[in-house]
């Protein structure tokens, strides 16, 4: 296998000891924060939390898990990252109990590939990790992928699988995706970072985390907050209010209350948008971006992100607000010198629901013609189980607690956000980005909520195409 079995051994159970250490304290600290948005913590003393699992040999084939970009599933020794050595035990003791070897494929064109090895009949992978929008749609309405819910050996009702993903993704008792704890480190959350040693030079009266807490944090409180400091933030000579990544500018739709999918009283998918709650959505984000002259706005993906003109402005105290991805952007967060500060998108007002941080990465999945469903559904369970106990605790105790937090309400702010993740198949089958590029393409070159009410006339056969989609997933065999 991958190195000596009694170093492997020993250093498992001295990882084990260090993880349950470091789980414990993360606990500790977040008993300042509202029990809703705590993670859950690790199970100790001497149970097993795999006990329910079949004890099935192997046969010590390889078990190939197929994944577009380096996961977990690729370690093949310890790094010195707590969350990639705790991948790599999972790894290795999963090889133990099972007499196997994890073998990661990685390959930008995963879904083409799956979907060629299906037509085939070719029983080429064992797990997927598949890309959250490049050739996901053909995965899910083609029958290539297992109905999760026909393996007795995945617990989906477990704290171990995000609920909201399940209830929204679940087609008549069928799923074909789902989101475990496994993937904690790469699911994602958008918000807004801010320069906290700026925001307090202006000395207003406003405490930007009780607003959260009190359900205050709307795109009215933000837009006010804008304009009354924009005359030291004008556009420029001193700086900006907010700094906006236009390629992330969909999660402003969720946020501000809008979604694409629903589900009626037979568990029919129906639309949830409509024009009025969509004309609301762009009137708040057009006032939030263009009540002022404080405005700094491209598009940037998270690879160009730490040399772009946003972020190198951010980064020198020139913005008070910058809209980031919190999931996937940690370095450049850290190398920020300044004191920062962590919120959710705004709501749309008073009266919403709750803040919504749409998500939709961090799948597993199961080919349906994989070697062993059995087999495919136990590396499945074990790896959420895992994630559960292990990953998530260690995820947010050094990196939502311990990097990016300097202050208690920093951790609160982030782990709201987790707690606020909510998922849309509307999202996941919006093949054309018709939904996803409405404020880019429609609302910002005229900086007016004026088209909006146009635009869902115009594209309403597309968001019906989307329902029907999502209701004929009901009718894979």
């Amino acid at each position: 296998m991958r190195r000596n079995k009694w170093i492997r051994l020993v250093a498992c159970g001295f990882l084990a000891l260090l993880m349950i250490v470091s789980c414990v304290a993360c606990k500790n600290d977040r008993d300042k924060t509202p029990a809703d948005t705590q993670p859950s913590g690790v199970e100790t003393g001497d149970t097993d939390i795999y006990a329910a699992l079949p004890k099935v040999d192997f046969g010590g084939r390889d078990v190939i898990v197929g994944c577009p970009w380096d996961n977990g599933w690729r370690h093949e020794d310890y790094t010195g990252n707590v969350l990639d050595d705790a991948e790599f035990e999972r790894n290795v003791a999963f090889e133990e109990t099972y007499n196997c070897e994890i073998i990661a494929f990685k390959d930008s064109n995963l879904a083409t590939i799956v979907q060629n090895t299906h037509l085939a009949g070719n029983s080429d992978f064992d797990l997927l990790e598949p890309h959250p929008t490049v050739g996901i749609n053909g995965l899910i309405t083609t029958g290539a992928l297992a109905d999760l819910y026909q393996l007795s050996t995945i617990t989906l009702s477990s704290p171990w699988y995000n609920q909201s993903q399940i209830v929204n993704y679940t087609v008549k008792n069928k799923l074909f995706l789902c989101v475990p704890d496994a993937t904690i480190g790469g699911q994602g959350f958008y918000g807004l970072a801010y320069n906290r040693d700026l925001y307090n030079q202006y000395n207003l009266d406003i405490d930007l985390e009780k607003s959260v807490r009190e359900r205050k944090w709307t795109a009215e409180l933000l837009s006010t907050i804008l304009v009354d400091t924009a005359s030291e933030n004008d556009g420029g000579t001193a700086g900006y209010g907010l700094i906006l990544n236009e390629g992330a500018s969909n999660r402003w739709l969720y946020a501000l209350g809008t979604s694409i999918l629903k589900k009626d009283s037979e568990g029919n998918f129906t639309l949830a948008m409509t024009q009025s709650a969509l004309v609301k959505a762009c009137e708040m984000y057009c006032k939030v971006l263009y009540s002022g002259n404080y405005l700094l706005t491209d598009e940037v993906d998270n690879a160009g992100f730490p040399t772009s003109e946003l972020y190198l402005t951010f980064k020198s105290g020139n913005s008070l607000f910058m809209t980031w991805d919190f999931g996937a952007l940690y370095t450049p967060l850290r190398d920020l010198e300044f004191e920062k500060g962590y919120l959710p998108l705004p709501m749309a007002d008073e009266l919403q629901k709750d803040y919504s941080v749409i998500c939709a990465a961090g799948f597993y999945a199961i080919p349906v013609n994989c070697k062993s469903l059995e087999e495919s559904a136990i590396l499945m369970e074990y790896a959420a189980i895992h994630g559960y106990n292990t990953l998530k605790p260690a995820f947010f105790e050094t990196i939502i607690n311990g990097r990016l937090s300097e202050y208690p309400q920093d951790a609160e702010m982030l782990e709201l956000m987790h707690a606020c993740k909510t998922y849309d198949l509307g999202f996941t089958l919006d093949s054309g980005n018709v939904v996803y590029y409405m404020l880019r393409d429609t609302i910002m070159p005229t900086k007016t909520a004026a088209g909006s009410a146009v635009w869902f006339r115009t594209n309403q056969n597309q968001l019906n195409d989307i329902v029907t989609r999502a209701n004929a997933m009901a009718n894979i065999e």
